[in-house]
């Protein structure tokens, strides 16, 4: 707690998991004496392991929300199993003052995510890399985000290297959302003033409120 805080006078804006890359992203233990009794262990089991990895994560979470910082969570690809966002359904559950920005709207699973924002207002899907990684995928989520979600909780990062990836992805997720927006809007569901709002919220707004 102590070092987080230091860290937001620095500057620090949110706390960053990525380890999806590692593990499966289902955190499961909030019970203390299970991650005691791995962090005691001189030769511990997966299990353990994975119960004191949880129990830190939902420590984490509880600092987060104290210190109003959201927590960017990696979801879908990565090691690929049970990287899905459903797993994440419990710590989100529990910690209902944190907010979660979920990376890369969970795809391939990204019905799961949909459900998540669906139920709890503090899911905040997060697009990028989406639009790289797949166009179609990326116009149909914003869509539907909006029809199961609001406009104040899709975000937008690139999530490149580099200034030439970076400037890449911006033109990816503006074409997508051009895509996404002007076919709800030749349905008559939104009108032009929308539109350009509905894309500053994504593009700039939400994060910074965030």
């Amino acid at each position: 707690s102590e070092k987080i805080s230091e860290m937001k006078n620095k500057g620090c804006v949110s706390l960053k998991i990525a380890i999806a890359y590692e593990r499966d992203i289902e955190f499961k233990n909030n019970d203390s004496i299970k991650a005691q009794k791995a962090f005691n262990s001189i030769d511990p089991t997966l299990e353990e392991i994975k119960d004191f990895q949880d129990y830190v994560m939902f420590s984490l979470c509880k600092i987060a929300a104290k210190f109003k910082m959201p927590v960017q969570i990696h979801t879908g690809l990565g090691k690929l199993e049970k990287s899905n966002a459903i797993g994440l359904k419990k710590l989100i559950e529990e910690n209902p003052e944190t907010s979660f920005v979920l990376f890369h709207c969970g795809y391939p699973w990204m019905d799961d995510v949909l459900g998540l924002m669906h139920n709890y207002k503090n899911v905040y899907p997060d697009l990028c890399w989406l639009p790289l990684i797949s166009t179609s995928a990326a116009i149909r989520f914003i869509r539907e985000a909006l029809e199961v979600g609001d406009l104040n909780r899709l975000c937008w990062g690139c999530d490149t290297w580099s200034p030439q990836e970076s400037y890449g992805a911006l033109l990816a997720v503006r074409h997508c959302l051009s895509a996404a927006l002007c076919q709800m809007w030749s349905e008559g569901i939104i009108n032009f003033d929308q539109i350009k709002l509905i894309s500053e919220s994504i593009l700039k707004l939400n994060a910074a409120k965030l």
